[in-house]
């Protein structure tokens, strides 16, 4: 990407994150977001098809930003929940008015698209987190089960806190929350087998 597109791109950024914080992506129109990022709507549709999909992309890229756990350590996954929080809370208008108000279903889709990627990611260097389940599905088609559970959860935590006005202080004690709501197995050790071990 050439500097002149670079800068578009950027202001493009800067007017769909400021008019979204004000009212829902939904109600925003091409030539209102062109217009405050100081480009045509040639330009506009040049970087994207429409104002959701504009913000979508923004968010996206930011969230995908977001180092996902490495070692399977608790403290990792509280690590990324909680730039995740942050993430959000940065954004907050624009999260409560698609994750709370139900205004633009896109948003919530793009949240939880990111999260389960990123704990698809997790588990694929990870195989032996996912636990064996007895009489459960193939290991393939239970990675997609757990990973789609987890990211639904995580998102409907995030929907729960900002209905109830949570702020950036919570987000500590929230990211713990939402880690200890997991499957333990993601990050705690196997129970040893063989000699000696327990049943």
């Amino acid at each position: 990407m050439d500097p002149r597109q670079r800068r578009t791109r950027a202001s493009l950024r800067a007017a769909i994150l400021e008019l979204a914080g004000q009212r829902p992506v939904g109600e925003l129109t091409v030539a209102e977001v062109a217009r405050a990022a100081g480009v045509t709507r040639d330009t506009f549709y040049r970087h994207t098809t429409s104002p959701t999909e504009l913000l979508a992309g923004v968010l996206e890229e930011e969230l995908r930003r977001i180092e996902p756990p490495q070692h399977g350590e608790p403290d990792e996954f509280v690590r990324a929940e909680t730039q995740l929080l942050h993430h959000v809370v940065d954004h907050r208008a624009i999260y409560r008015a698609a994750l709370v108000d139900g205004a633009d279903g896109r948003l919530r889709e793009v949240l939880h698209t990111v999260i389960a990627a990123r704990l698809d990611e997790y588990l694929r260097a990870n195989p032996q987190a996912a636990p064996a389940i007895p009489g459960g599905l193939p290991a393939t088609d239970a990675r997609a089960v757990l990973v789609a559970y987890s990211a639904a959860g995580t998102v409907g935590a995030i929907s729960a806190w900002l209905r109830a006005d949570g702020d950036r202080a919570d987000i500590p004690a929230l990211a713990r929350t939402i880690v200890a709501g997991g499957p333990p197995a993601w990050y705690e050790p196997p129970a040893p087998t063989g000699q000696g071990a327990h049943p």
